[in-house]
């Protein structure tokens, strides 16, 4: 949504507060409520301008604070690659995790994250995760 604005040249109509009506500012509103799915849309639907629907879908997708930390940890510490095969895609959640918790000025140990992927491994695996530690 932020790259269809910034393309359209409208990224100030999120960023700052314009009158209501102002003209960039509906026409950024109309790019956010045509985009929007039915649930965020009864959110932001009767908010006056494109800043203030920016601002409100920003709260209800990125929270931020004990809450969506200890999720984001909870998810980490109970991630487990489901077979051999989806190794790669185990590996891929791990680093998305770690990085929205970097995101949010929490840096987890590299050892740490090592260690804890290299634990949660499948039995199959156990070989390589032997050789390796």
């Amino acid at each position: 949504m932020k790259s269809l604005l910034i393309r359209e040249g409208l990224k100030e109509t999120i960023t700052t507060v314009t009158p209501d009506g102002d003209e960039p500012s509906q026409k950024a509103l109309s790019y956010i409520l045509l985009t929007c799915e039915d649930g965020p849309l009864l959110q932001v639907q009767s908010e006056p301008s494109a800043k203030h629907a920016w601002d409100k879908l920003q709260a209800l997708f990125n929270p931020t604070g004990f809450s969506s930390e200890f999720i984001l940890f909870n998810e980490f510490f109970n991630l487990k690659p489901e077979s051999p095969q989806e190794l790669e895609t185990y590996l891929n959640e791990a680093k998305r995790i770690v990085g929205e918790l970097q995101a949010r000025n929490i840096v987890l140990p590299t050892q740490m994250v090592l260690a804890w992927i290299l634990t949660n491994q499948d039995t199959a695996l156990e070989g390589f995760v032997s050789n390796v530690t």
